[in-house]
């Protein structure tokens, strides 16, 4: 079985806001905090002629935007589809609890 996308045209598309998990508040706020981090990472990578060390555009949806609510760190992908505390899974239960 091989796939092929399909012209636009015959796309079938309605809204289906009973669906939706925020509002569109929030998701805006993240869309610009999401480009704020992107125009960070291109300003650095101009200063300092494309390093690497300025690091790449966010790899997951939610990178660089959560923080943990006990000590203030950021969260990072701990398994295949989990987040969890940079600092408790570095440093450990009695620097983080969380």
């Amino acid at each position: 079985m091989t796939s092929k996308l399909r012209d636009t045209s015959e796309w079938i598309e309605r809204p289906v806001p009973h669906l939706r998990i925020i509002d569109d508040e929030l998701w805006e706020r993240v869309q610009k905090k999401r480009q704020e981090i992107s125009n960070t990472v291109l300003a650095l990578r101009a200063i300092h002629s494309h390093a690497r060390s300025t690091g790449a555009r966010p790899k997951f949806l939610l990178s660089g935007l959560l923080t943990c609510g006990v000590c203030a760190e950021k969260f990072v992908i701990t398994g295949t589809a989990h987040y969890g505390c940079s600092t408790h899974r570095a440093r450990g239960v009695s620097v983080c609890a969380n």
